[in-house]
């Protein structure tokens, strides 16, 4: 049997790992004459998704051949890893299994004759190049025919064996994050708030509660946006690359608070010139570590 996907929408809970798809596939079969069992090929199922409807569009049986059009809207589960958030890629599966038919009465196969009349891209075969995935960019699909083996009998006195196999078809999504709207929502907010931490290099060594109240201030308002944006993940025991930048950022805003205080106490030690220096080192090396540590972490991520 011949089965087949077009997607037409794809959206990601990253909360639950799951992805809202909903896709037309299509079933179709070649059966020897005088096969009565056409009725029973449609009782296929998708085995990592909470399905929340199937609607048959058109089944016919004519000369010898099987054919089934439908819809499904569904929740397909999907192994996330977010250790490059928000430049992460994932894999979201769609695996399809017979109810009945074992693999030695039924083989599931990938209709790749139909994808070839339709003369798109190999690597985005079953997309809809109206395809709604909101901020989501498919890279590419693939699709897998394999045997699943269950070491049971399911109970059923007809299996003499002690385990069954089942065909199995997976389709593949490749998919990679639209990742400028989530950089621009993370990296605006944290530039503004080391900037005031930043502001501290300019103030004169003797003020220091102000500087004080600037970083500690800053270093409040980092924490903050970071559980705001960790709030769209799922508790994972790993850091992301967003976690990574802003532990950066508060390891600067330590530094500055550090350098006040120890200024501060030059100051008034009379040590003005090394105080001068360390205020001049502070303000080069602020940016620059800042900057080629979001390089580094963002290089690494592709």
């Amino acid at each position: 049997m011949y089965s087949g996907y077009y997607i037409k929408s794809l959206n990601l809970n990253q909360e639950s790992q799951s992805a809202k798809l909903v896709f037309y596939f299509w079933l179709r079969a070649k059966l020897p004459v005088g096969d009565t069992n056409y009725h029973e090929l449609k009782n296929v199922e998708f085995l990592n998704a909470d399905i929340n409807e199937i609607v048959i569009h058109e089944e016919r049986f004519h000369d010898g051949n099987y054919y089934l059009s439908g819809e499904v809207d569904g929740d397909f589960k999907f192994n996330a890893e977010y250790k490059y958030y928000p430049f992460d890629r994932q894999k979201i599966n769609i695996i399809m299994e017979h109810v009945n038919f074992e693999k030695s009465d039924l083989v599931i196969l990938p209709d790749m004759n139909s994808y070839k009349k339709s003369r798109v891209d190999e690597k985005l075969r079953g997309v809809s190049e109206y395809l709604n995935s909101y901020d989501l960019i498919i890279e590419k699909t693939s699709f897998r025919s394999y045997g699943k083996k269950y070491n049971t009998d399911f109970g059923d006195p007809e299996i003499t064996s002690n385990s069954s196999t089942y065909s199995t078809m997976q389709y593949t999504l490749f998919v990679k994050r639209n990742y400028v709207p989530y950089a621009i929502k993370f990296i605006i907010p944290l530039i503004i708030v080391l900037t005031l931490a930043y502001l501290v290099f300019y103030i004169e060594a003797d003020k220091l509660e102000l500087a004080s109240s600037l970083t500690v201030t800053s270093l409040i308002a980092a924490i903050a946006f970071q559980w705001t944006i960790s709030d769209d993940l799922p508790e994972i025991g790993y850091l992301t690359t967003v976690d990574r930048i802003y532990y950066l950022s508060y390891f600067l805003i330590m530094f500055a608070m550090v350098q006040t205080i120890w200024t501060f106490n030059l100051e008034k030690r009379d040590k003005h010139r090394l105080s001068k220096n360390l205020e001049m080192i502070g303000r080069w090396s602020f940016p620059i570590i800042f900057c080629f540590g979001v390089y580094y972490f963002v290089m690494e991520s592709f």
